[in-house]
């Protein structure tokens, strides 16, 4: 997955302890195959991005991004990596798995971060309360809640993220999908033999 930091040859990467990485991450290492997977929520802004680098670079596997910026929506655009984070093209996409972090900046702040890769401290501060704090939360409760009542619980859940695998939702009804029953108005229609006019 890209990001600033693969580009900063200046500064080491983020780094931190792969006791803290999720076991569903590890399964993925394990496993013998190439299933791409989708991170949400996720931001371009690269300050508050590195936690899918840094796990993508211990499970391998090819990661799609679901941002939560509007403007990155447009299919003008054509980014090949790019999924608009909603369950048809969750569906729609190459990925077997979707990822929903419950608090992506709780993540972040387990990382190392080299200092030459920072801000000031006072314009660091400055950035996360305009741009990041609290952003990834509320997204992430939304779609929580709409995965859960549409799919149904998750594979796979801890305190950090919630997994659903798309080979077992593709092929099913989707419950916002269902035609409605007809409403009963309470009276009855008169029948009519057949060929007699009024």
């Amino acid at each position: 997955m890209h990001h600033n930091d693969h580009v900063d040859f200046r500064c080491p990467r983020a780094a931190g302890s792969q006791g803290e990485i999720p076991g569903f991450y590890r399964k993925l290492r394990e496993e013998n195959a190439d299933d791409s997977i989708i991170e949400f929520p996720w931001s371009p802004i690269w300050y508050a991005s590195r936690i899918p680098y840094f796990y993508q670079a211990y499970h391998g596997r090819e990661v799609l991004g679901a941002a939560i910026t509007k403007y990155l929506r447009s299919p003008k655009l054509g980014f090949r990596n790019l999924i608009r984070p909603n369950l048809d093209a969750f569906l729609a996409s190459r990925a077997r798995y979707v990822i929903v972090h419950r608090d992506l900046e709780s993540e972040e702040s387990n990382l190392e971060i080299a200092a030459c890769a920072m801000r000031s401290e006072l314009a660091e501060q400055e950035f996360q309360n305009r741009h990041t704090t609290g952003r990834f939360i509320a997204p992430a409760r939304q779609m929580l809640r709409r995965l859960n009542s549409e799919w149904g619980p998750p594979i796979y859940r801890d305190a950090s993220i919630e997994v659903w695998d798309l080979e077992l939702q593709r092929g099913k009804p989707r419950a916002s999908a269902r035609l409605p029953m007809p409403r009963r108005s309470g009276r009855r229609l008169a029948l009519r033999p057949y060929g007699r006019k009024n």
